[in-house]
């Protein structure tokens, strides 16, 4: 009867399924084909709205689609036929469609393309999708309002082509009271869809969803609102599709970097969510991931701890702890506690999701290579520099594997391997690592790059500390030549390079050239810093060592009170920076022969150093030797020597029986035996002063060996006097 046919029509049309996530559009509904006796216009209008742009784009005329598809009464006639979701998707595929034909018109393919190669597509595509939300949410809001009265009317009684002269009164009279009939029943799906599948909300937040997608935040973010009000006025505030907006609002605003908006929005999917799918559901440790998130970035860590710890505890409970969700808010877990310094924590998040993706993913992916590298860089943090070694070795044989030996994810690992090497001494495989990385950055980023210059950077640390400093300045001027080039002349980091060449000035004896580095980068500390900091404390520190070597006594006392000043009142007593500045305020006094000032200083600096790095420390053997300078002078003997021999056990110790510091002190432990009277012990300590002085490579026409062989002719006839 002509009552089924329209029922089955109706049937087809309201309830047919649509693929949601796939890119090929949906079958042809069967009725579409039907070689229908009745009211073909009706049918043709369905068919024409549904396959119209695909016709259109097959020949390629892709200009007349793209016109088509911007027509807002086109896409009105797709609502009302589909319904807004269904005409939303079906729509969007089709821009899809359009899109990838005028690329392939672009890249010369005309007979796929057509005639769409001067199109913008990604600006014809916005326009389509702020068209169609025009239409939902104005021409569409209006007639399903008004519950399409008019707009029915008008289609029944249109211009059939000439078809109603074959027609009996009799089917006039059917088709009129059938097409009454389906009019009404369209009346009240649509009415009762927009109530209770929320059709228009869902359209406006998949076309916001594209908006994103392309890149049009603002738009998406208009759009996203106009969802959540027909979602929240249709299908209630506490619905699961509501929260799915406000996640991918969430979303969209942490792209944005709009913390705030992001964690409201966050904040209500998740009240949603634990009421409406419970306190344990994969939703709910979605949402209290990307509040995590949002905490970390904002420097919530407490807070961002919790939610991941939460979000944790649900994925285990759904999914055992073998599983990548979970491997994964293991690492942001890790990440967090790192930042907060809990170093052992984070390490154990590290390992714990290193475990889960080297058995599920294997131990080349990707995936256990981030987790190795950041488990190396916590372990360095703990000082478990073995460890640190290890993770690294590890990343690095993973990331070869999978990328070959001259992409930059090795040479990042190299660089980072290379500061744990540096850290433990070992300084030889610290420059190779640092040397490799610097070639391969050179090869995928050329010279003028920022990583360049932070790898040559500290490549130059090494050397200096290694005591090659020509290197050390080819590396520096080769970093401040980079920085320039990217930063400008009055970057912080210019005045960091600018202080390190300064102190391999200082190293060379060129103080002239190390004081003018100093300066410069003191200025540039002090503009950017303030006068304050402790960069500055820094420059004026070593600008006091430079006017110290070259005599200016009064000059380095300034350099070194301003810096104690700044050192004391940001790091307090017990700091080693604080210890080495008065150390050398104390050398002053002793140069200016203000043996009580200088012995004030030498005792504080003891102090420290002892508490903070250990009594066998090489700085401890300094201040040791320094106190034993002022007993001397004040010509307190026995404590001299005391103390000098307490230096001399702790450099031989950590610098090995040829260094010039040893040599020093048995120098100067030779004096104050001599001036007691104690010849034969002073000249046993004179001859083994020389040997070291000779062993450390210094030639007989060195001042030190010259006084040292002056004092020993000397002591060798107080000797001979006696005898």
């Amino acid at each position: 009867s002509v009552e089924k046919k329209f029922a089955e029509e109706r049937a087809g049309l309201d309830v047919a399924s649509h693929p949601q996530e796939k890119d090929t559009p949906p079958p042809h509904q069967p009725w579409l084909y039907e070689d229908t006796k009745h009211f073909p216009l009706d049918d043709a209008i369905r068919y024409s709205l549904r396959m119209l742009p695909a016709h259109l784009m097959r020949p390629g005329r892709v200009r007349e689609t793209a016109t088509l598809l911007a027509e807002n009464n086109f896409f009105l006639g797709r609502v009302r036929y589909m319904g807004a979701e269904k005409a939303s998707l079906v729509h969007r595929q089709d821009l899809a469609e359009l899109e990838r034909r005028v690329s392939m018109a672009k890249e010369g393919y005309v007979d796929v393309g057509g005639d769409g190669s001067e199109l913008d597509a990604a600006e014809a595509a916005a326009a389509v999708l702020r068209n169609m939300v025009t239409v939902l949410t104005k021409k569409y809001a209006k007639l399903v309002e008004k519950g399409e009265k008019k707009s029915a009317k008008k289609r029944v009684s249109g211009d059939t082509e000439g078809g109603s002269s074959t027609v009996s009164a009799s089917s006039k009279s059917i088709h009129s009271s059938s097409q009454r009939s389906l009019r009404k029943s369209r009346k009240r799906y649509k009415v009762k869809g927009e109530k209770v599948k929320g059709d228009t909300g869902r359209a406006l937040h998949g076309i916001a969803w594209q908006l994103g997608r392309m890149g049009l935040s603002d738009n998406a973010v208009s759009v996203y609102s106009k969802s959540l009000k027909y979602k929240k006025s249709t299908l209630g505030r506490g619905h699961p599709s509501v929260a799915g907006t406000l996640q991918n609002m969430g979303n969209l605003h942490l792209d944005r970097t709009e913390y705030g908006d992001a964690l409201a929005c966050y904040k209500n999917a998740l009240d949603i969510e634990r009421k409406v799918l419970g306190s344990v559901h994969k939703n709910v440790a979605r949402t209290l991931n990307s509040m995590g998130m949002i905490y970390g970035m904002t420097g919530e860590y407490d807070k961002a701890v919790e939610s991941y710890t939460e979000a944790l505890a649900i994925e285990v409970e759904l999914n055992g702890e073998d599983d990548l969700g979970v491997a994964e808010t293991l690492n942001s877990l890790g990440i967090v506690q790192g930042i907060r310094g809990n170093y052992h924590e984070a390490a154990h998040c590290y390992s714990q999701a290193l475990r889960v993706k080297t058995t599920i993913l294997g131990e080349d992916h990707e995936e256990v290579a981030d987790t190795l590298f950041s488990l190396g860089i916590v372990r360095n943090k703990m000082g478990d520099y073995d460890g640190a070694v290890d993770a690294y070795q590890q990343a690095l044989r993973a990331r070869k594997a999978k990328l070959g030996d001259d992409h930059e994810e090795v040479a990042r690992i190299l660089h980072c391997l290379g500061i744990v090497l540096n850290d433990i001494d070992e300084l030889e495989g610290s420059i190779r690592c640092y040397e490799e990385s610097l070639r391969i950055r050179l090869l995928r980023l050329g010279d003028e790059h920022e990583d360049v210059a932070r790898t040559l950077n500290n490549l130059g640390l090494v050397y200096f500390k290694s005591a090659d400093y020509d290197r050390a300045m080819e590396c520096f001027k080769g970093t401040l030549r980079v920085s320039k080039k990217q930063l400008g002349s009055k970057h912080e980091k210019i005045a960091d390079t600018l202080n390190s060449m300064g102190q391999v000035y200082q190293k060379k004896g060129k103080l002239e050239n190390a004081m003018e580095c100093f300066s410069e980068s003191l200025e540039i500390r002090k503009d950017k810093l303030g006068n304050d900091h402790l960069d500055v404390a820094e420059v004026l520190h070593n600008m006091g060592d430079v006017h110290y070597m070259s005599g200016i006594f009064d000059r380095a006392m300034e350099g070194y009170s301003e810096a104690f000043r700044i050192r004391f009142f940001k790091l307090g007593t017990d700091h080693a920076d604080v210890a080495a500045t008065r150390n050398n305020m104390g050398v002053v006094h002793l140069k200016k022969n203000e043996n009580k000032q200088a012995m004030e200083c030498f005792k504080e600096a003891f102090r420290v150093r002892s508490m903070l790095l250990g009594p066998d420390h090489e700085k401890v053997g300094d201040t040791l030797h320094n106190m034993g300078l002022v007993h001397k002078n004040l010509k307190q003997y026995d404590e001299a020597v005391r103390r000098y021999e307490q230096a001399l056990r702790v450099r031989k110790l950590k610098l090995g029986n040829n260094n010039i510091k040893v040599s020093d002190t048995l120098y100067n432990m030779a004096i104050v035996f001599a001036n007691q009277g104690r010849y034969s012990v002073a000249l046993d300590r004179y001859k083994e002063a020389l040997r070291t002085y000779r062993e450390t490579g210094l030639q007989d026409n060195h001042p030190s060996i010259k006084n040292t062989l002056q004092w020993i002719k000397w002591v060798q006839k107080q000797l001979d006097a006696k005898k």
